[in-house]
């Protein structure tokens, strides 16, 4: 698949998630991480794990948000990717406020 097709998967999910859409947008998140995940995507992988985080705490699921957001974060590192890092870093914010973490 092309590139085009996976950045599509991953805005699907996007879209999913502002739609209340979880099991939607985690199905296309998936699919995206596995065809990234395929093609050697490192850090497109690492974005959708940024979003799928966003979808699992919205189904407060905290543990899994926090998981894949560790994930992100790190592999954002590693490839010196500092948006990635700002966009999981943010949702590490609203995470943590979620938790009960709010200072």
């Amino acid at each position: 698949p092309s590139d085009v097709y996976k950045r599509q998967l991953h805005n699907l999910g996007f879209v999913a998630i502002a739609e209340g859409e979880f099991a939607e947008a985690r199905t296309y998140l998936d699919l995206a991480i596995a065809l990234r995940e395929a093609n050697g995507d490192t850090a497109g992988v690492a974005y959708s794990w940024w979003m799928l985080a966003r979808a699992l705490r919205f189904e407060e699921d905290l543990a899994g948000a926090r998981r894949r957001l560790d994930d992100a974060l790190a592999t954002f590192r590693e490839v010196g990717d500092r948006m990635g890092e700002a966009f999981v870093v943010a949702e590490m914010g609203r995470l943590a406020i979620q938790e009960g973490n709010d200072g």
